[in-house]
């Protein structure tokens, strides 16, 4: 069984001190914004919160630029088929896988995987059949 749904994530670029990882992060916890998933790649940060419009007003307070997009949201368990089945849906359907991360759920026996997608309609389409 999959669950599939769409989120909030935030976006910054790390390229200055006051983007560092460390600092983002200060910002959130000075804030009490609780982290759910989060992914590095070279210079951006991704990051999946409860409060998407706290954070980013905690972030613009201390001079991080940041940016909040769609991104879909599948919960599965930990078996490899389950999330293949759900990318194999998404590739049939033309689309594109930008960025991932994944996360335990919070009963800690599955996956929440969260996924940037090229077309987020076609691919809520794709899961949902």
């Amino acid at each position: 069984m999959s669950l599939i749904d769409k989120t909030s994530q935030i976006t910054t670029t790390l390229d200055s001190p006051r983007g560092s990882f460390t600092f983002l992060v200060s910002a959130l916890a000075k804030n009490h914004i609780r982290m759910r998933a989060f992914q590095l790649d070279g210079d951006r940060a991704r990051i999946v919160v409860d409060d998407p419009d706290l954070a980013l007003a905690a972030l613009r307070e201390v001079g991080i630029e940041a940016w909040v997009g769609e991104v879909i949201v599948v919960e599965t368990s930990s078996d490899p088929d389950a999330l293949e089945a759900i990318l194999l849906d998404l590739k049939d359907a033309g689309v594109e896988i930008a960025a991932a991360c994944t996360a335990p759920t919070d009963s800690g026996t599955g996956l929440r995987t969260y996924l940037t997608v090229s077309d987020l309609e076609a691919a809520m389409r794709a899961t949902s059949k």
